[in-house]
């Protein structure tokens, strides 16, 4: 929840009961900026703090896992620009869309950049304003241009195959989209 310190991690349960807030810190007794969390496929919440632009796993009851600094090939005015768009933790993978950029940065679990996808611009294929990536269950992904107003979809490869949507008011069409998600049925 965001409050007047900035934003907070509170545990409820699955009857909406407040159980307590679940104070994030690294070893280094620093308190972790949550600009976007997600929860692994290991019940390890995975947070992106935008103030050190690093990734910080903790378990479930708010211990210390690790933590790897990500985009270390940009430069400082860069990083102090950026946007970054929602974590994803996924298939053993995390997910990051840097709308400023319009790209989506591909991790491995541990840390290990696998690919950096998209190009700025706004052709087809490209990306303006990628706010939210993730998944299908075969793999593939996908990613929410919030500024193109569509959906790019991606092969396992990464490889650019086609997208959807685009800016209109009416049913199949958006206009300004910020939220995507999928079900076992490959619902989007």
């Amino acid at each position: 929840g965001s409050t007047r310190e900035g934003r907070r991690l509170f545990v409820f349960d699955f009857d909406g009961l407040f159980l307590h807030e679940l104070e994030l810190f690294t070893p280094q007794d620093s308190r972790v900026a949550i600009g976007s969390l997600a929860i692994d496929e290991q019940d390890e919440l995975v947070v992106y703090d935008p103030r050190r632009h690093v990734i910080v796993r903790f378990n479930t009851t708010g211990e210390f896992v690790t933590e790897f600094h990500l985009f270390p090939a940009l430069s400082e005015r860069t990083l102090n620009e950026m946007i970054v768009g929602k974590v994803t933790a996924e298939q053993g993978k995390l997910l990051l869309p840097v709308p400023t950029l319009g790209k989506v940065y591909v991790y491995s679990r541990d840390g290990d950049l696998i690919k950096v996808l998209g190009y700025s611009g706004s052709r087809a294929g490209e990306m303006t304003f990628p706010v939210k990536a993730l998944f299908t269950p075969d793999s593939s992904m996908l990613v929410l241009d919030k500024h193109r107003h569509n959906v790019l979809c991606f092969n396992q490869n990464y490889d650019f195959i086609g997208e959807f949507g685009g800016r209109g008011f009416n049913p199949g069409w958006f206009y300004h989209p910020t939220l995507l998600a999928i079900d076992a049925e490959e619902q989007i």
